[in-house]
């Protein structure tokens, strides 16, 4: 058996020093000796059962993820009901033990009253901050009332000024007028006797009178004729009073003059805004200062001035992805919980299923009431509420 030879010989050159010191090795020398040595064989083969363990484990796990099926992140408590797939987390059980499905929605007031003024102004006083709870009929805001004044006043004289004459077409002339009227009749008929005499004596007088004399007086004696009989019409009608055309026509003036009078006196009571509904301020939208102009939402000017509700009447507002759309019917028990208190549970009822849905989501919008017990002030509008849809008792069904 021949022994492996390390060719460690220090060359002639690497000789000890005569002062017994190792010399330093040289670069060829240190090159030489990291060489193999020339009887080395090759290594011995490693083992072969390596690589059918990592196929054996490799095939093991894929038969494991293949009997569960494919796996995804599990939704945080952030993430539930703010999407279509919020909807469709339900569990076949529930606290109750017959949860049909449960959804996440928010808070909403049943009626949101957007409080506007009828007129437009300056607001010169609010009575009322967020949160107040405002009974209806109450004074919430004024505004500026000077130009509604104005019109007021400028209406009322309008309707007087017709109510007066309406009131002289109804009366009629007076005595004195009418003593008047017929004085100058007397008088006209006077006057055409006086014509009438003088004319009989020109036409008696023969060749003594000028034609163009008699001419002179018959004409003055037929304007005589005429101006008796207007003034036995004038007297007649005196007598009689006025047409009852022209009653009814100055009783319209004076109806249309009340009405716009009315008209006036109802801007200028607007000028105060009164509640009109009982509940709670829910967001201020104007200050004292502010010019208020209901008709005009725009160029920066509010259109309201407060938004209110009551908050005894809250429901939920649920998104119901169309796939579980079939668990959910009108008056279904539900039982709704808030984030901000998850230990305590309200009782609902479905109130009705919205008739259009939600394209972009693939939702249909569900409201949901809450039964809100007498002393509880905890639920606000937009709170976050998670909703459990009961499935029917069957007990109670049984039973019925």
């Amino acid at each position: 058996m021949s022994e492996t030879v390390t060719n460690h010989a220090r060359p002639a050159a690497a000789a000890a020093d005569p002062n017994g010191r190792l010399p330093v090795p040289s670069l060829s020398d240190r090159v030489r000796s990291l060489k193999l040595p020339s009887g080395s064989g090759p290594a011995p083969a490693r083992r072969s059962w390596l690589p059918w363990l990592l196929v054996l484990l490799l095939g093991g796990s894929t038969a494991y993820f293949a009997t569960r099926g494919p796996a995804g992140p599990e939704p945080s408590t952030d993430e539930v009901g703010s999407g279509p797939a919020a909807a469709g987390t339900g569990s076949p059980t529930g606290p109750t033990g017959r949860t049909a499905l449960e959804a996440g929605g928010y808070i909403i007031p049943v009626h949101r009253v957007q409080v506007s003024p009828k007129v437009g102004g300056q607001v010169v006083e609010m009575f009322v901050e967020e949160g107040d709870v405002v009974p209806r009929g109450k004074e919430i805001a004024r505004l500026d009332p000077a130009k509604y004044e104005y019109e007021h006043r400028r209406k009322k004289a309008l309707a007087e000024q017709a109510k007066a004459k309406l009131d002289k077409l109804q009366t009629g002339y007076r005595k004195q007028e009418k003593k008047r009227a017929e004085a100058m009749l007397q008088e006209a008929r006077e006057a055409r006797l006086q014509l009438d005499d003088e004319a009989r004596r020109l036409r008696r007088s023969g060749l003594a009178a000028s034609a163009d004399e008699l001419v002179k007086v018959e004409s003055r004696l037929l304007q005589a004729d005429q101006k008796v009989i207007q003034l036995e019409q004038d007297h007649r009608m005196m007598q009689e009073g006025y047409r009852e055309e022209e009653k009814h026509e100055a009783q319209a003036d004076y109806l249309r003059a009340r009405a716009e009078e009315e008209d006036a006196k109802y801007d200028l009571d607007n000028t105060h805004v009164l509640a009109p509904v009982s509940g709670v301020v829910l967001v201020k939208r104007a200050e004292v200062g502010n010019t208020v102009l209901p008709n005009v939402p725009s160029n920066g000017l509010s259109a309201s001035l407060l938004d209110m509700a009551d908050l005894k009447e809250l429901e939920v507002d649920v998104d119901v992805s169309e796939r579980d759309l079939n668990r959910v019917f009108r008056d279904q028990d539900c039982e709704i919980r808030t984030e901000a208190a998850p230990d305590k549970p309200y009782v609902g009822k479905v109130s009705r299923l919205m008739p259009e849905a939600n394209r972009s989501k693939a939702c249909v919008p569900v409201r949901v009431r809450i039964t809100i017990p007498a002393n509880d002030t905890f639920l606000r509008p937009e709170m976050r509420a998670r909703v459990l849809f009961l499935a029917p008792d069957k007990d109670k069904a049984k039973k019925g």
